[in-house]
This record gives structure tokens, sequence and C-alpha cells, in this order.
């Protein structure tokens, strides 16, 4: 694993797609000119380097080195321990909107979005979660809506679309195959949640993802 900057100057980083602090990616494409430097990324795997954009993009690289060698679960559970409640993928830019919704201190919220994150497939009803929460139904609700800014419906799809992409981008899986590990009842409903977040289809972003 490379120090961006620092790695350019000893051209380690040569035919290499990398990334670095949105502040110095300018720098590094000047100190690094045969290097692929790449802008808006969390970090980048190329398989021979790996890059990241900053201390807490650091943290979402190491996630993505655990993850594969013990599993997603004990990657959760360390994202949890840190404090970083859902882990960012490579591809997603440097300002995520993955994390929108936890920047709240209200912890049966944070209980009720621990287990959405752990198992989105699930049926996440508001009765499912009002358990978690040790809440009445309409309080949850209230109170999803008062911290989170979103419904609990709308948080479930937002948590459901992040592990599509994920299944887009690091499996073949097929498309209906994608939504039932996703938890959407049918691709129609897959799409439509879908679309109020990504303007390029899954498959055509599979087609064109980044290469490591």
């Amino acid at each position: 694993m490379a120090r961006p900057l620092r790695a350019s100057r000893a051209d380690i980083l040569d035919g290499q797609q990398c990334t670095t602090h949105h502040g110095t990616v300018a720098e590094l494409a000047r100190t690094a000119p045969r290097a692929r430097a790449v802008e808006n990324r969390i970090f980048v795997d190329s398989g021979k380097r790996l890059t990241s954009a900053g201390i807490t993009a650091g943290i979402d690289l190491m996630l993505h080195i655990v993850a594969p060698e013990t599993s997603h679960t004990t990657a959760l559970a360390i994202a949890r321990h840190l404090v970083v409640y859902l882990r960012r993928s490579g591809a997603d830019p440097q300002l995520s909107p993955w994390l929108e919704g936890r920047n709240h201190i209200h912890p049966a919220i944070h209980c009720c979005q621990d287990a959405i994150v752990a198992d989105p497939a699930r049926e996440w009803s508001v009765a499912a979660l009002a358990k978690f929460a040790g809440a009445s139904h309409r309080n949850l609700s209230r109170l999803f809506n008062d911290q989170t800014d979103m419904s609990v419906t709308h948080y479930v799809n937002q948590i459901r679309i992040a592990l599509v992409h994920e299944l887009v981008t690091s499996s073949r899986l097929d498309m209906a195959r994608v939504a039932e590990q996703a938890g959407f009842a049918c691709a129609r409903q897959f799409r439509r949640a879908w679309n109020r977040v990504h303007g390029m289809a899954p498959s055509r972003l599979r087609r064109e993802r980044p290469s490591r």
C-alpha cells in the first residue's frame, strides 16, 4: 500500500491506476505522469498498488482488504466499532452519498440502521424495526424522519441500492438474482428504486466499470 505522493516520486505508480486526496490529485498527476491518476475516488486497488484519498478513506480501503480475507460480517463489525457505519467502495465518490442519514447521535435509530445494513434483503417493515428501537410504530417513523431526514422505506431502499451497486460491479450475477439478493420483490421494484439514484442502467454500469 503506497502513500500516493511519496510513491509517485519513487516511480512505483508508473502504469498503475491510483488516487489521492482531492486537493492533491493534480500534483499527483504532475509528479507521476506515467501513472493513471483517478479523481473523485475513495480508494483504488489496481491489483499491484493500493492508494486512498485520505485518512477515513484509508479505513474504507482496509475494510476492502479485510472483507474477502474474513467476511463481510466481520468488516461490518469493524466498521461499527470504528463508527464508520457503512462501508464505501473504491468506486464511490469521495463525498459519498451512502453516509447520508448517519449524522446523528440517536442510539435507537443507529441500532435500526445497523440492522438494515447487516441484512438489507430482510423485509424491513416499520413494525419489525420498532422492536430494535423499543418504540411504537408511529414514534419510530417520527424519530427516523427527524434524525435522518428520510423515511424508513427510503433508507431501506437506499441501502439495498448500495448493495446492488456492489453486486453489479463485483459479481456476474444476472440482474434478477441481484435484485433478489438485495431484497427487492421484483425487477420492476428494483429498477424503479435504482433509477431514483442512478442515471446509468445497472447492466451498462457493469460493462463500463473501471478495470482493476
